[in-house]
């Protein structure tokens, strides 16, 4: 153990984490050593000379790669967090130099960056242009993954359930309720009276197998009697989604927020037919292990703000 103390005080730096990072994320020795631009040879003995410091193997060399070893699990979600803060640190001390006092990361799903986040960014420098905002858009899986290695400070996204709330805070914003839409130029002629049965002919737009709302749609259209349609396109992708159904006789299942905004563009009309049982719980997320900044705190000010008028805004 003492040997593992002094290793990790003394010898173990920044460039042997990006190191351990490129061969997690390629899990070849020649791609990480073109990605870090330098020899293969060079990329083996620095990784010899780490786990000689150690006194564990962090990879295992096999047929079909390599492979993390528990050790090296270890390691490299650490190395991914660490070299995020020092990313931070970085860009902070870019941002003071340059005159901006403030930074918030924050990541969203697609639907969200298209109707909230735009009016939430857009309050946020108008009452404080000194506060520098970075944006990712991901689903809740990478969401997760940046906000535990501390590439961003606060997700606006799907609340977690129990299972994934462990690490995090979390605050309910709002409800979003989906609903059938299809595009303005493909809209039936009697939409006000339409029943699911005059849909049984369209391409359908369904949510792959194992996101959220796929099962509760499947219930929904059993329910109705309409077998699982044939002609149907998997997909998550709200740009994707939007765009057949401008282009073709679709329907498909959206965030009402996003119709209502697509619709204001004269692109997309929501059918009458109702959907219970599905609604997406929308709500923002950070670290429990981070104190948020005071950038990220304010956005998440102006985030219960900026929902107050929503129909399914949660109570404050």
């Amino acid at each position: 153990m003492a040997k593992l103390d002094w290793y990790i005080k003394a010898n173990l730096k920044p460039r042997h984490m990006q190191l351990l990072v490129a061969l997690d994320n390629f899990r070849h020795f020649g791609q990480a050593a073109q990605y870090l631009n330098v020899s293969q040879p060079a990329i083996s003995k620095s990784l010899a000379e780490i786990e000689t410091g150690l006194g564990f193997s962090l990879f295992e060399r096999s047929p079909r790669g390599l492979r993390l070893t528990p050790h090296g699990e270890c390691l490299v979600r650490y190395s991914r967090t660490i070299l995020a803060e020092l990313a931070h640190a970085r860009d902070e001390l870019h941002a003071i130099s340059n005159g901006v006092v403030n930074r918030v990361a924050v990541g969203m799903l697609p639907g969200i960056s298209l109707t909230l986040m735009p009016k939430v960014i857009s309050k946020l420098k108008e009452t404080s242009p000194e506060t520098a905002v970075i944006t990712r858009e991901a689903q809740m899986d990478a969401l997760r993954a940046l906000l535990r290695t501390g590439e961003i400070d606060l997700i606006v996204g799907l609340m977690p359930d129990r299972s994934q709330a462990h690490d995090v805070d979390s605050q309910t914003l709002y409800k979003d309720p989906m609903i059938l839409a299809v595009g303005q130029q493909h809209a039936p002629e009697n939409i006000d009276t339409i029943g699911w049965k005059a849909l049984e002919d369209y391409l359908w737009i369904m949510p792959p197998i194992g996101s959220l709302v796929r099962e509760p749609i499947e219930l929904i259209l059993e329910q109705n009697e309409i077998p699982f349609p044939a002609n149907h396109v998997e997909s998550i992708s709200v740009i994707l989604n939007v765009g057949v159904l401008q282009s073709t006789r679709a329907v498909g299942f959206l965030p009402t927020e996003v119709v209502k905004q697509f619709r204001s563009y004269g692109q997309l009309i929501g059918l009458p037919l109702s959907l219970p049982t599905l609604a997406y719980e929308v709500g923002a997320m950070w670290s429990k292990e981070r104190a948020l900044s005071p950038g990220a705190e304010r956005m998440l000010r102006i985030l219960e703000e900026t929902v107050v008028g929503l129909p399914g805004a949660a109570a404050t």
